[in-house]
């Protein structure tokens, strides 16, 4: 079972709000400390994650990892934990989508793969998407970046600077 906390995040759906809606992105989520990849949602965008995705391998040090996924805007923050550990010596990849049903499958001598769901919902400008591996030692290692793949949408504000408009996709 994920773990999921409970906290109240700022919250405006494309329905409920006038917004441009422009293509699916697919982005590399940097590395910002061990064990840890962040990026984070431009000025002027707001995004809707549809999937991010980690692969692990871990050292021969023993110890349970867990992977989980944090939201954060100001003062607020959401954790998303994977439902599985990841032992020593050992490779996992990590899914998170809207919908998803929480499974773990683990065959030793072959990756793993650990899949639970995120809330379907816009994420506003400044909110930091952060991946990272609990319990992790120095010697563990990320297989490439992690990925995400978000809808990016805009305000329809006439007001809004150019400059922090997304550039649409399609016409």
């Amino acid at each position: 079972m994920s773990s999921v906390e409970q906290v109240t995040l700022p919250y405006v759906a494309p329905w409920q709000a006038e917004f441009n809606r422009y293509g699916t992105q697919i982005l590399q989520v940097p590395k910002t400390a061990t064990n840890t990849n962040t990026i984070t949602v431009p000025n002027g965008q707001w995004w809707r994650v549809i999937f991010f995705s980690a692969d692990w391998l871990t050292s021969a040090t023993a110890g349970s990892r867990t992977y989980s996924l944090f939201f954060i805007t100001s003062g607020s923050q959401l954790t998303i934990t994977q439902p599985g550990t990841l032992a020593a010596s050992s490779e996992a990849r990590y899914s998170f989508f809207p919908g998803a049903t929480a499974y773990v499958v683990s065959i030793p001598g072959f990756i793993g793969y650990q899949q639970t769901s995120i809330p379907d919902m816009l994420w506003g400008p400044g909110t930091a998407i952060e991946g990272f591996l609990g319990g992790g030692d120095s010697g563990d290692a990320a297989q490439g970046l992690p990925t995400i793949a978000v809808e990016i949408y805009s305000l329809k504000d006439p007001q809004q600077p150019a400059e922090l408009r997304p550039i649409p996709l399609i016409s």
